[in-house]
């Protein structure tokens, strides 16, 4: 292959905007949703799994121009807990719209795995990694050589057919301890890790910690969606 073939010059690169698949919330790409544990990422993610796959408004507030498939990896969830949450949250029944694995299923599955690339090129969908440190193989989560192949394996899904991967990620004890203050970028991933993955993402959602956000003085109407957003250039 001749060396040129890598590269690309302005005028050969792909124009337009950036594809909104959620109007004002999701991006096409590589987008972030870090919280606390138990305040409500899977939720969010389902919320957004049922507009993607129906149509109806994100929370009754963000459009979605056209109904995109949702692939949804939950390696910490059972079958039957999982079916019941997407049962109740209205996701469609239909495989050509939503599939999903869970601990049932089986060991995780890598995301270099040949059934999910081929279910990727034929669906062309949203990939959810509920959460994403279940699929990277580093033994320790600052270390930036190991988590560099999570990278990598997010930019193969992306280059088979996804038109976004969304990961989930628990913040750390400590910063439970801190209060994850709204109001303060010290619930911004980078402070938990130095692998630097964070900053490939092209939007990040950080959630509250709804027992801050519910004391006196904090704006309850502010704490019904997600606190924080850096969008990516």
């Amino acid at each position: 292959m001749n060396w040129r073939d890598h590269f690309k010059s302005v005028g050969e690169l792909e124009q337009g905007d950036v594809r909104m698949l959620i109007d004002g919330f999701l991006p096409e790409g590589t987008t972030f949703i870090g919280g606390l544990p138990g305040e409500g990422k899977t939720l969010l993610a389902l919320s957004m799994a049922k507009a993607l796959t129906t149509g109806d408004p994100f929370l009754g507030k963000f459009f979605v121009n056209e109904t995109v498939p949702v692939i949804y990896l939950i390696p910490e969830s059972g079958g039957r807990a999982f079916r019941t949450r997407c049962e109740k949250f209205g996701i469609p029944n239909d495989p050509e719209l939503f599939l999903c694995r869970t601990v049932s299923e089986g060991s995780t599955l890598g995301l270099d795995d040949a059934s999910l690339i081929e279910a990727i090129r034929k669906l062309k969908p949203v990939v959810i990694l509920d959460t994403i440190i279940r699929f990277s193989e580093a033994q320790d989560e600052n270390q930036a050589m190991q988590n560099k192949q999570l990278v990598d394996d997010i930019i193969r899904l992306r280059q088979a057919g996804a038109v976004a991967v969304i990961g989930l990620h628990h913040a750390t004890k400590a910063m439970r301890e801190k209060g994850f203050l709204p109001q303060s970028d010290e619930g911004c991933p980078e402070h938990e890790s130095s692998s630097g993955w964070y900053h490939r993402v092209q939007s990040a959602w950080l959630m509250p910690d709804w027992s801050v956000w519910l004391k006196p003085g904090y704006s309850q109407t502010s704490a019904m969606g997600v606190v924080t957003n850096y969008l990516r250039a």
